[in-house]
C-alpha cells in the first residue's frame, strides 16, 4: 500500500482491525508493505487475537502500528520492520509523539520486531487507568495487568528513547484492578543504540528489564524515574523492579561520532528505594562526559543494590552531584 491513510479524518488508517471482538488467531496482516502513510500504519481497536508479521512500513505519520483503547489483549506482533515513524500535527494529540510500537494494554505479544529511525518512541507503553473510548469498563485496569511478552526487539535512531513505560505500569498477578501481589514484567531483550535514551520507565512497581544491550545512546542506557510500590514486595527479582543481565556500552568509536562522545549515564537510578542491578556490565564508560552510574536529576536521596557487576575500561564508576546524594549498596563485594 502506497500513499495511504487519509491526514484530519480519525479512522482513516490503511489497515483498520475495528471493533472485530475475538478473531481467535483466524485472521492476520501478514508480509505487507505499507509506504508513505499520512495516518498510521497497523490499528487494532477492540480486537483481540491478531496476528501482525512480516510486514515493513516506511515514512509513516503517526503512531505505527497502534493498539488503541487499551482492551485488546492476545494480540501477536512479530517479525515487523518499522523505518521513519514521524510526527503527525494533523491528527490526535498522540500523533505528536508518536511511537512505531503503541502498546496501551501489557497483555499483547511484542516480539523480534525492529524500528529504525523515528522521530520520538520505538516502543511506547501507555496504559490509562481504565480504556478509554468507546471500550471504556472501569472494571479493567490495565495498568495492573500481567505482560504478555516483550522480547527480542531492535530500535535505534530514535529522536527520544527506544522504549518507554510512560506513565504507570504496576503489574499484579491476577490482573484485576484490586489484586495487590505484584507479577513481574519482564522485558527481554531489548537492543537499543543511537537514540536519545535506550530506555525509560516512569512510574513504575514490578518492572525489570533483562539482557538488554544499550550502546551510544545519547543521556542513557537505562533511566528509572521512581518505583512506587503497590505492594511490600522487598528488594529483587521476586516483586521489585530491576535491570538484570544487561550490557551498557559508552561508545563504539566505529560509529564515527567523534572521540568526545560518551552515554552521559548507563543506568540512573529512581529517586525512590527499590531498584536491583544485577549482573550487569558496563563498557568503556572512560570519558570525562560520561558515567556507569547516575541518579535522576531532582533534589532527594534513593538507595539501590548491586550485586553481580562489571566494569570493563569505565573508571568513571558513578557520578554524584553531592555527597550522600545516593547510597549504593554492593550486596556480594
Amino acid at each position: 500500500l502506497f500513499n495511504v491513510g487519509q491526514a484530519f479524518r480519525l479512522g482513516r488508517y490503511p489497515i483498520h482491525w475495528h471493533l472485530m471482538g475475538d478473531v481467535k488467531f483466524k485472521s492476520y496482516v501478514r508480509g505487507c508493505g505499507i509506504h508513505q502513510s499520512y495516518n498510521r500504519a497497523v490499528t487494532i481497536h477492540n480486537t483481540h487475537n491478531l496476528l501482525v508479521e512480516r510486514n515493513v512500513i516506511y515514512n509513516i505519520m503517526g503512531g505505527a502500528f497502534f493498539i488503541e483503547d487499551g482492551i485488546e489483549t492476545g494480540n501477536i506482533l512479530q517479525y515487523n520492520l518499522a523505518v521513519f515513524v514521524k510526527q503527525s500535527t494533523s491528527l490526535l494529540n498522540d500523533d505528536v509523539t508518536p511511537a512505531a510500537f503503541w502498546v496501551t494494554n501489557p497483555n499483547n505479544t511484542i516480539r523480534h520486531n525492529a524500528a529504525a529511525g523515528g522521530t520520538h518512541f520505538g516502543f511506547w507503553y501507555r496504559m490509562h487507568d481504565n480504556p478509554d473510548g468507546p471500550s471504556y469498563n472501569p472494571n479493567i485496569c490495565q495498568k495492573r495487568v500481567p505482560l504478555g511478552q516483550f522480547f527480542n526487539n531492535t530500535v535505534h535512531s530514535q529522536g527520544w528513547f527506544g522504549l518507554w513505560i510512560f506513565q504507570e505500569y504496576f503489574p499484579m498477578r491476577s490482573g484485576s484492578c484490586s489484586y495487590s501481589t505484584p507479577a513481574p514484567a519482564v522485558f527481554r531483550r531489548l537492543t537499543s543504540w543511537n537514540n536519545e535514551k535506550g530506555a525509560e520507565w516512569v512510574n513504575v512497581g514490578a518492572v525489570q528489564f533483562s539482557e538488554f544491550l544499550m550502546v551510544n545512546n545519547e543521556k542513557a542506557g537505562v533511566e528509572a524515574k521512581r518505583i512506587i510500590q503497590q505492594h511490600v514486595s522487598g528488594w529483587g527479582l521476586d516483586g521489585g523492579a530491576a535491570v538484570v543481565n544487561s550490557t551498557m556500552v559508552g561508545h563504539v568509536d566505529e560509529l564515527g561520532l567523534g572521540s568526545n562522545y560518551c552515554t552521559a549515564r548507563g543506568v540512573i537510578l529512581p529517586l525512590d528505594d527499590g531498584m536491583s542491578v544485577i549482573n550487569t556490565k558496563f563498557v568503556n564508560f572512560d570519558r570525562s562526559s560520561c558515567a556507569a552510574i547516575g541518579v535522576a536529576e531532582i533534589v532527594g536521596t534513593c538507595i539501590a543494590r548491586f550485586s553481580g557487576i562489571q566494569y570493563y575500561q569505565s573508571p568513571n564508576k558513578a557520578w554524584f552531584r553531592w555527597e550522600h546524594e545516593v547510597a549504593l549498596v554492593d550486596t556480594d563485594g
